[in-house]
């Protein structure tokens, strides 16, 4: 009987995530800063890490690093430019 019960609960849990409507937009809205805030965190830690691989002469461990973060600065900036997401 309680299995009947969870398997319900876990189809209305799969349709709001499928449709999404059940989400409210507050709620979508926050996620998206918060996983910006921490995207951003983690492209500033990797841009001090280059400038720290150029501080000490590690020049191809810096170029590579610089690429990932200049990637990474890529990607949230199409995910900022897409027109699905609701303006911040």
């Amino acid at each position: 009987m309680a299995d009947m019960h969870l398997q319900g609960k876990m189809r209305k849990v799969k349709e709001a995530a499928k449709q999404g409507s059940y989400v409210p937009e507050s709620s979508k809205r926050i996620g998206l800063v918060i996983f910006l805030l921490f995207f951003g965190i983690g492209i500033l830690v990797l841009a001090a890490l280059a400038v720290t691989f150029i501080v000490i002469k590690s020049f191809i461990a810096a170029m590579i690093t610089g690429v990932i973060t200049l990637f990474l600065m890529y990607c949230v900036y199409k995910i900022l430019t897409t027109d699905d997401m609701p303006s911040l």
